[in-house]
């Protein structure tokens, strides 16, 4: 069974519940980054005449990092080869994220409820032309990542 839908929008509100808070788009999908009673979360959509739902294992983490309170990892939609990173950073007062492919960071900072009101930035772009050679910087340090 085939559902289309005319919008990232219409597929949200056929399989996610909660707020939307950002749409990134990629050459042939999109991530909705969304807020609901689990924090922060996402979901992914293809596009090509229609948008469509897209579930697991249609898409998979191929990379991951953690490293200086950073955890950061990388998302392959299955088949158009679409990437998209998503990534926390605790603790820190002033991020910067970039990478070897002029991608473009958006940001979301919060408080943690916990008693030391430690600041939580969540971050998270689509990735251009991934491949081997990809490389990510927090704040000037490469992060590296191990292959899943």
């Amino acid at each position: 069974m085939f559902i289309h839908f005319s919008s990232p929008e219409d597929v949200f509100k056929y399989t996610c519940v909660g707020d939307i808070k950002d749409i990134v788009y990629g050459n042939n999908s999109c991530m909705i980054v969304y807020t609901n009673y689990n924090g922060l979360q996402t979901c992914f959509v293809k596009k090509d005449d229609y948008y469509k739902i897209v579930t697991y294992p249609q898409y998979y983490t191929t990379n991951l990092v953690s490293k200086d309170r950073v955890d950061m990892e990388i998302t392959t939609i299955k088949d158009i080869d679409d990437n998209y990173c998503l990534g926390t950073a605790y603790n820190k007062k002033n991020i910067k994220i970039t990478d070897n492919r002029n991608s473009e960071f958006f940001y979301i900072n919060s408080i943690n409820d916990n008693s030391d009101n430690s600041n939580i930035h969540r971050f998270y772009c689509f990735i251009n032309d991934y491949d081997e050679t990809y490389e990510c910087f927090y704040n000037s340090k490469k992060l590296d990542f191990v292959k899943l």
